[in-house]
């Protein structure tokens, strides 16, 4: 017998951040095209069942960035100036003696560049920034990261920005993520998504039919519109890096725990072409937010 998949869409609230420097190009990688609708779901068959996500405490643990005024960076804090070697030093210190510290790590102007600016300005990023006009960065991992932790970083001598960002909460559990078009989607510019509406019921179906038959499959996941917005907040509730000017509606995804890595060619094949899949991803953490 087939499997039967029925939608119980419910409202969700929009969210709505402010932007700054210099987290603006990452808007994009952020909403992540997030659908809307919540996925109710019956298994009448042998093979991978669907579950709900795991009744998990959403991550405390993340990372802390912060920015150095290093080459062109104007107005207040930096006006122009960059970092002495004394005030890094002091920064860097700062970081090593937060509680729950696991790593730190500098970037520099060329790690930034090739991982974040690079990629922004190939996809069509406006402006003629170069590599020696864009900041440095220390990156600090810890077990608790929040708004508190990064606050007393702002005010130090030769900081321009302060990021931080709780970890995702399939990290590390799933392996890819099928995104359905949703509001988000369908203005993304070369989103299989653009100019249609949201995935019906019945094109959630068949990707969902098509998923649970795949061999490469050993769990599968549907994220609702509920769970999604709350692992989206929770992720970084008022960092002025993450989620800024964006104005979305999350929702529904299929999240994939493979059998083997190599699997995950199978799944991306099986679900190429079909209406209704803005695209599938590899279920991780971006590296730079």
């Amino acid at each position: 017998m087939s499997t039967e998949l029925i939608d119980e869409t419910s409202p969700v609230q929009r969210a709505k951040r402010r932007r700054r420097w210099p987290a603006a190009v990452l808007a994009a990688v952020a909403v992540l095209g997030l659908g809307a609708g919540t996925l109710l779901w019956q298994r009448h068959a042998a093979g991978v069942v669907a579950q709900s996500p795991p009744d998990l405490p959403l991550p405390k643990g993340g990372a802390l960035r912060v920015f150095l005024c290093v080459g062109d960076v104007r107005g207040e804090p930096c006006d122009g100036q960059s970092i002495t070697l004394e005030q890094k030093q002091a920064v860097e210190a700062q970081l090593r003696a937060l509680p729950g510290i696991t790593a730190v790590r500098f970037e520099d102007q060329a790690m930034i560049w090739a991982g974040l600016y690079k990629p922004a300005i190939d996809a069509g990023w406006p402006g003629s920034i170069t590599q020696q006009d864009i900041p440095e960065a220390f990156r600090a991992d810890l077990s608790e990261v929040s708004e508190a932790t990064a606050k007393p970083f702002e005010a130090l001598p030769g900081v321009a920005e302060v990021s931080w960002r709780r970890t995702g909460f399939w990290a590390g559990m799933t392996d890819l993520r099928v995104k359905l078009c949703g509001y988000g989607t369908t203005a993304r510019v070369d989103s299989h998504c653009e100019g249609r509406s949201l995935a019906t019921d019945a094109e959630r179906q068949v990707i969902l039919d098509r998923l649970q038959a795949l061999p490469e499959i050993a769990e599968l996941y549907l994220e609702n519109a509920e769970h999604a917005t709350k692992d989206l907040e929770n992720q970084a509730p008022t960092s002025p890096g993450f989620m800024e000017g964006a104005d979305y509606l999350p929702g529904s995804s299929f999240h994939v725990k493979l059998t083997d890595p190599a699997g995950a060619q199978a799944v991306r094949g099986a679900m190429a072409g079909l209406p209704g899949i803005d695209e599938v991803e590899d279920d991780k953490d971006p590296e730079w937010w």
